[in-house]
């Protein structure tokens, strides 16, 4: 896979790489994280294991805003992410090339969820 990097259109697809890994991924990760945390361990242990370690009690109120604000703050972010790859990269790069630095550097993501799911 890293011998394409080694031919004459390599900084292309380097360059390539780097933008689709930097516009996706860290959202990407922080979104299925936050989701298989609180779908997996379940947001009650995770506000008793915050209420063991500070000291401090949320009440209900408080504990939606934060539920809420996490969610659609994720949202949001993968909304501009979006937007920023349909507006701004099509014209630095062809389109053909925007769909397969898309889908590799979506492979990661693709072989994670087949082995959680058990595909």
């Amino acid at each position: 896979l890293s011998l394409m990097f080694c031919t004459p259109a390599g900084q292309f697809l380097l360059y390539l790489t780097d933008i689709h890994v930097a516009i996706y991924s860290p959202v990407g990760i922080v979104a299925i994280e936050t989701v298989f945390v609180f779908w997996v361990y379940g947001w009650r242990n995770i506000l008793r294991n915050i209420t063991e370690m500070t000291r401090i009690s949320f009440s209900p109120p408080i504990i939606l805003f934060w539920i809420l604000l996490l969610s659609f703050s994720i949202l949001l972010l993968l909304l501009c992410q979006l937007v920023t790859s349909w507006s701004v990269l099509p014209s630095i790069f062809p389109v053909a090339a925007l769909i397969c630095g898309g889908f590799l550097t979506s492979i990661p993501a693709i072989i994670f969820l087949a082995v959680s799911f058990k595909i």
